[in-house]
């Protein structure tokens, strides 16, 4: 038990001194990190994201449905090992894009950045992220403090990000830097925008939408969860619930 509250007191105490040293911290780490450990690191942090965007749906369909039916009907739209395989890709596809973003930058600047070292940044900035959405989701009895408590971690990892990748830039005239990536980030998110429209192609709640407006005999519908929904107003009603919340 002792050494269990040891190992929960050292990584409580790299935490604060992570959130209160971030960019000496990130830029420490990444002097010392080969392509093995950033690409491991970068695995990790994408299925820790993934998982808790899997059970953050789970709980929206858990709170905000009080007919078990339609529970059911929403975790079989779900289908929460698909959902979480694919959440695993496009969180791992964003963190690669990331660090390509910014290897490409340095590069557009001459400044002799690898893509080990700019992916290695990408992920040790991630961590306090990463540590907020999961406080977020256990603190999400009370929604303002969740809210709350993910912002100040996207905050705290976007700017530690920033900061830590500006100072590692050496030689480098700033205005050149702001017109090169402004160009490439205008460009990413065209590319981004493109991928979620085609990730986000079938939502859970247009697919809810489009089962339960295909056909007016409910014994027809999809899956033995849909079977049992007898009042399509209703599942139209708790439908239009679920979709504000996305």
């Amino acid at each position: 038990m002792e050494k269990v509250l040891d190992i929960v007191k050292g990584l409580f105490a790299g935490l604060v001194e992570f959130i209160m040293h971030p960019v000496s911290k990130v830029t420490e780490i990444v002097q010392r990190e080969d392509i093995k450990k950033g690409a491991i690191k970068a695995v990790i942090l994408a299925a820790v994201l993934a998982i808790v965007n899997v059970l953050s749906t789970i709980r929206v369909i858990h709170i905000y449905n009080t007919k078990s039916s339609m529970k059911d009907a929403y975790m079989e739209a779900l289908n929460p090992f698909v959902a979480l395989l694919k959440s695993f890709g496009i969180y791992l596809l964003i963190i690669v894009a990331v660090a390509l973003v910014l290897f490409v930058i340095s590069k557009l600047v001459k400044d002799q950045k690898s893509l080990p070292y700019t992916l290695s940044m990408t992920v040790n900035s991630a961590v306090v992220y990463a540590v907020g959405i999961t406080l977020g989701l256990v603190l999400s009895f009370w929604t303002p403090l969740s809210v709350l408590v993910i912002t100040l971690a996207s905050l705290h990892s976007g700017l530690t990000l920033l900061v830590t990748f500006m100072s590692s830039l050496s030689n480098v005239n700033t205005d050149q830097l702001v017109l090169v990536a402004a160009v490439v980030l205008i460009v990413v998110s065209v590319i981004l925008a493109l991928i979620d429209i085609i990730a986000n192609d079938k939502k859970l709640s247009s697919y809810a939408d489009s089962e339960f407006s295909s056909t007016t005999q409910y014994s027809d519908l999809h899956g033995d969860a849909l079977k049992n929904i007898t009042d399509i107003e209703e599942g139209m009603e708790a439908l239009s619930s679920l979709s504000n919340l996305f």
